[in-house]
């Protein structure tokens, strides 16, 4: 299988180049490719996505359940947004049983357990529109995420009032985003700030509705407040708000 050809400004594929540096392991080549595939898909390359994420699923034989598992999903989410579904449910699939064998998580990787993957299906199934069991999955994501998780806990709950969204049930949605807005007054993360955007745009089409327009202007107040603290923050506000 060939890599995907991103070429860096000096000519070199960076895919590529970190093959050739002394001391990359197999498991930062994993990561790495994981990390590329994630990136690929946000920009909107879901062909590259699934080419980097195919790459680094060819890398598990030797990796530990919990990374395993990480990658896998990382694939199966790429080819949702390439609306390849046989191939999403397969390496979902294959990501459950690789965590059925994770008996303690690793030191040397982040933790990415059972509501991780949850929430990894949840999103998957968003994309391949699929609102209903993606609305069953984020809510066993939530259900997973304990109160102190607070970032966690707040993206499982959007991810549901997406899918809600989807399924045309925009009233119930509402209601989970002010909860959330509630919930993260004092949490600095670009991410949710993020996702609220987007669950703002998905709104408009339902803004004639009394209701749905009470909650889009909290939504936008709220988002305002946020946008104006990460300017005030500046370059200073550190990795909080990076999450």
């Amino acid at each position: 299988m060939t890599l995907a050809r991103t070429t860096s400004p000096t000519g070199t594929s960076p895919v590529r180049s970190i093959w050739r540096v002394p001391g990359v392991t197999v498991g930062s080549k994993r990561m790495f490719l994981g990390s590329k595939s994630h990136l690929a898909r946000h920009l909107g390359n879901t062909g590259e996505a699934v080419r980097l994420a195919q790459r680094g699923v060819t890398l598990l034989d030797a990796a530990v359940p919990m990374m395993k598992a990480r990658l896998l999903a990382l694939g199966a989410r790429a080819f949702a947004a390439s609306g390849e579904s046989g191939e999403c449910a397969q390496l979902l699939l294959m990501a459950v049983q690789a965590l059925a064998q994770e008996s303690e998580s690793s030191p040397w990787t982040s933790p990415f357990g059972h509501a991780a993957l949850i929430l990894e299906t949840a999103q998957a199934q968003l994309a391949l529109g699929q609102a209903i069991s993606a609305a069953k999955h984020a809510v066993a994501a939530v259900s997973l995420r304990s109160g102190d998780r607070t970032r966690r806990r707040a993206l499982a709950q959007l991810v549901h009032a997406e899918a809600l969204i989807a399924d045309h049930r925009a009233a119930e949605a509402c209601s989970i985003i002010l909860d959330v807005i509630e919930q993260t007054r004092s949490l600095s993360s670009v991410v949710v700030t993020r996702r609220l955007e987007h669950l703002q745009e998905r709104l408009t089409a339902y803004r004639r509705e009394d209701a749905i327009a009470d909650s889009l202007r909290a939504l936008a107040a709220a988002l305002r407040e946020r946008r104006w603290l990460y300017q005030w923050e500046g370059p200073h506000r550190g990795a909080a708000v990076r999450t």
